[in-house]
């Protein structure tokens, strides 16, 4: 397995960059048409001055050999990119300039242009790398995640191999813990889902003991567990994570699996699985000021696996 580091000035076309890596292409600039790697250097530099390149030949050739490294780019091995975040919107200045990106080769160079659209539709980025993401990584996440990036300051070029064998082993090693989170991710989304497709079979009847039991452990306390109405207690946290924001004008809430009655100055929260709030129930709410929350049945298991709230067999 080889190591390298990429670097590309992504410039206003970043978003570009990061959609075309989920596509599992990884591009990097100077693949104008005309550009392609395997045409030799005459060719790239023909092409670069036919699209008006002011810079001397030998200036030409030495990026032309330095991008040819991607020629050497080979299934399993690992590409570093650093100002590059998968998880975080370009917006995000320091979440996205503090970040690097592990990203493992699948397929070999391939040369096809693109237009840009935040470029007027001009055409580059046409040197294409097959990846698939392993993961971002904070700079400074881990010890070794630091090492890594402690020596991008090294790899200044838009393409670098990595022959350092402590990098080496540092960015094996992130790529383990990587893979590791990834697995845990999956494996907590999998339980997940397992518990949405119980709640969506869940009859009103059973939906209300872990109701009640989800307010319970959420921190409320129950004035009248039979009609399900909940006071809320100074340690709750549960109506953050359900998002109410204005729940502290109310002194309680109270919470429903089917529409019936509302219930005035307290926050309505409807447990409905299947199906939307009704006109009447929307025009009921809307007619005397009162809040009304739908929980999905995703929403719903969430806050059961956040809660430890078990279903029944």
């Amino acid at each position: 397995m080889n190591i390298y580091v990429q670097r590309m000035n992504y410039d206003t076309a970043y978003d570009f960059v990061k959609s075309e890596i989920l596509e599992g292409r990884l591009r990097q600039g100077w693949g104008i048409e005309g550009a392609d790697l395997n045409g030799g250097p005459e060719k790239f530099i023909e092409a670069w001055r036919a699209a008006g390149a002011e810079e001397p030949d030998e200036w030409l050739a030495r990026k032309y050999r330095n991008l040819c490294i991607m020629l050497e780019m080979k299934p399993g091995d690992i590409i570093i990119v650093p100002k590059l975040n998968m998880n975080a919107p370009c917006g995000d200045w320091e979440a996205w300039d503090t970040t690097f990106t592990v990203l493992e080769v699948t397929e070999e160079y391939r040369f096809e242009p693109v237009a840009v659209p935040e470029w007027d539709g001009d055409k580059d980025f046409g040197n294409i790398i097959g990846v698939k993401v392993i993961g971002s990584c904070s700079y400074y996440q881990s010890d070794l995640a630091n090492i890594i990036s402690a020596t991008f300051g090294n790899y200044r070029s838009p393409e670098n191999r990595v022959h350092s064998r402590v990098i080496s082993e540092a960015v094996k090693a992130v790529v383990e813990e990587l893979i590791a989170i990834h697995d845990e991710d999956s494996a907590e989304t999998d339980e997940l889902t397992l518990i949405q497709r119980s709640v969506e079979k869940c009859t009103p009847e059973q939906l209300r003991p872990l109701v009640n039991q989800l307010f319970l452990e959420g921190g409320f306390a129950a004035k009248n567990l039979d009609e399900m109405t909940f006071s809320l207690m100074p340690s709750s946290s549960l109506i953050g994570d359900i998002a109410l924001a204005v729940c502290g004008k109310f002194s309680a809430v109270r919470v429903y699996t089917h529409e019936s009655e509302w219930q005035e100055d307290a926050v309505n929260i409807l447990v409905d699985v299947a199906g939307t709030f009704s006109d009447e129930a929307l025009q009921d709410a809307r007619s005397r000021d009162i809040t009304l929350l739908r929980l999905s049945a995703r929403e719903f298991a969430e806050l059961l696996m956040k809660y430890r709230v078990i279903l029944p067999e």
